[in-house]
């Protein structure tokens, strides 16, 4: 290693640990904000009251019991993923409020170092890029918020870059499990029917069903009407203006601006959907999910690691993966937002320019063959 990159690891590394200090350790002497959720949907169904997951009234005996003991308590504490996903949180019932915090702090962190070790070696990255996931700004949200976030990013990563070329059905299954967040993955399917996975597609509709078959069964059609009016609440739907997503540009600076990057967006998409790589066109369809979801923050822009580290444009990668966001005003998203529609349409336009200069090269090859 030259002396030139020794000096760019040790800045990187220092950096990433100082930024980590300076903004999780506040975030972690709070409360995280979302772990609340978890806690309580593990609680309800142990205590066997799964299908009032999406009743807020019986919220209110939980709610007591932690605020008396921590005297506060996140706005954001419904739990509002599909009714599976509530089973997920069970063994958080065997813990404490603050014990169950720790324990899933701890596991994040554990995956978190998992990703940095596995995710260039699943997408055939630079290993030396390491070091800048250590500060990759959606990894540490969702340490600091207590999400999962990292869990499905290892799973999708996995499932589509090793386990897709030789055991689709598997894959397709452990893809269906990632609906606990749907936004995520709905639109993977349009992936599986591009790369003709058809066997890894019809585990994915299969899982699919009896996920939400399951979610019926243990709340009732009552329970999915709550649930829907949960999703637009605004311990939910929590501050939309600063979401990651073409919603939040329309919010920001008007519909018709969001309405023309929804348009470039889309049109960028099919064309790398069409001429792309593999791991372009899964980067695409990830990343296409989280613009065009109603509800994208931060923590779900983990997914965006597999998009840097699976592209060759050095450009595309530092711009997704280095901590510019701790060096603006406000850590707001919708930078971020423009720079991942900037990547698709990169992305869109190298692909027609090397189009068009293998056609000319054809052209020049086949005209040399006639003279």
């Amino acid at each position: 290693m030259s002396p030139l990159r020794i000096c760019i690891f040790v800045f990187a590394l220092v950096l990433g640990l100082v930024l980590n200090f300076l903004y999780l350790r506040p975030m972690l002497m709070a409360t995280p904000i979302d772990y609340a959720q978890f806690h309580f949907a593990g609680k309800l169904v142990a205590e066997g009251k799964v299908s009032q997951i999406y009743d807020r009234a019986a919220y209110a005996p939980l709610e007591a019991v932690v605020r008396a003991e921590h005297g506060k308590l996140s706005l954001c504490h419904f739990f509002n993923r599909p009714a599976y996903g509530a089973l997920l949180w069970w063994p958080l019932s065997f813990f404490s409020y603050k014990g169950g915090m720790i324990l899933m702090t701890e596991l994040n962190l554990l995956l978190w170092a998992f990703l940095v070790w596995k995710l260039p070696v699943w997408l055939d990255a630079p290993r030396d890029l390491r070091i800048w996931l250590l500060s990759f700004f959606p990894f540490l949200s969702s340490v600091a918020l207590a999400q999962d976030t990292l869990a499905i990013t290892a799973v999708i990563a996995y499932s589509c870059c090793v386990l897709l070329k030789r055991r689709e059905i598997l894959a397709g299954g452990l893809l269906a499990l990632c609906l606990v967040k749907p936004h995520l993955v709905v639109l993977l399917p349009v992936f599986l029917i591009r790369e003709r996975k058809w066997k890894a597609l019809a585990s994915f509709a299969a899982t699919g069903t009896v996920l939400g078959l399951l979610s019926l069964a243990l709340v009732g059609v009552s329970g999915i009407e709550q649930w829907l009016d949960l999703l637009k609440a605004p311990t939910t739907d929590y501050s939309p203006s600063t979401m990651g997503n073409l919603r939040a540009i329309g919010m920001n600076f008007g519909m018709p601006l969001a309405f023309g990057l929804g348009a470039l967006t889309v049109a960028s998409a099919a064309l790398v959907l069409a001429r792309g790589s593999f791991f372009e066109r899964l980067s695409t369809v990830l990343a296409l999910s989280l613009l065009l979801s109603p509800h994208t923050y931060w923590q779900d822009y983990s997914l965006l690691a597999i998009l840097a580290l699976s592209t060759r444009s050095v450009a595309i990668r530092y711009l997704l993966l280095l901590p510019w966001c701790f060096f603006t005003p406000t850590i707001d998203m919708w930078p971020m937002t423009l720079a991942i529609i900037g990547s698709l349409s990169w992305m869109a336009a190298n692909l027609v320019w090397k189009g068009r200069t293998a056609m000319v090269t054809e052209r020049d090859a086949m005209q040399s063959a006639w003279s």
